[in-house]
């Protein structure tokens, strides 16, 4: 079990409470239920998400100004509510959301361990293309999904270090999301630098 607190700093910026306490599955679930608890139970995915914030977030906030986190860690409990609803977009054995947490079997949730979140750069309504870019350029991370200069910017921190770049794209019929090109390394700073969206 962990030993930290949700108001313990993970990065200069952030604490933990704005990585657990964040998105509005949350929010939703926190008014209807105020013991709902979405904190990690592994002392690593605590770790994880101090990393996230420290390495990756802290840099880009040096650099654009004050970021808002739009999705953070995501608990199994969480994840459950998230796939009740009626177009969750999530892919909890990939996102690296669940960081290190454990499925009922003991086995990672996310093969790629880490920790992921979602931002924007607060008072930017367009202009996340060249965040995404010079995340790819000038920080550690492991992966990065962009979903438009309008939209926030998932990025995670993890024990590989992919730098993993996927664009994605929105169906227009369905909404749902889905990844249009993946690429590692100076392949995926590529084709992010050439994404026209």
């Amino acid at each position: 079990m962990h030993n930290f607190s949700l108001d313990a700093p993970a990065g200069v910026h952030f604490s933990f409470r704005d990585f657990i306490e964040c998105g509005k599955t949350w929010e939703r679930s926190a008014r209807e239920d105020s013991t709902f608890d979405n904190r990690p139970v592994q002392n690593e995915s605590w770790l994880a998400i101090a990393q996230l914030g420290a390495v990756v977030l802290d840099a880009v906030w040096t650099q654009f100004g004050e970021l808002s986190l739009t999705y953070g860690f995501t608990s199994g409990h969480l994840s459950q509510l998230i796939a009740k609803s009626s177009n969750p977009q999530i892919a909890p054995s990939n996102d690296q959301h669940a960081a290190c947490e454990l499925n009922t079997k003991g086995n990672p949730i996310c093969r790629y361990l880490g920790a992921a979140c979602d931002f924007r750069v607060q008072g930017k309504e367009h202009g996340m293309h060249d965040v995404a870019r010079w995340i790819a350029d000038h920080v550690p991370f492991d992966s990065l999904y962009y979903y438009g200069d309008d939209r926030p910017v998932h990025v995670s921190w993890g024990p590989l270090q992919r730098r993993s770049v996927v664009l994605m794209k929105t169906h227009n019929l369905t909404g749902k999301r889905s990844p249009a090109f993946h690429a590692r390394g100076d392949k995926g700073v590529a084709i992010l630098n050439a994404a026209a969206y």
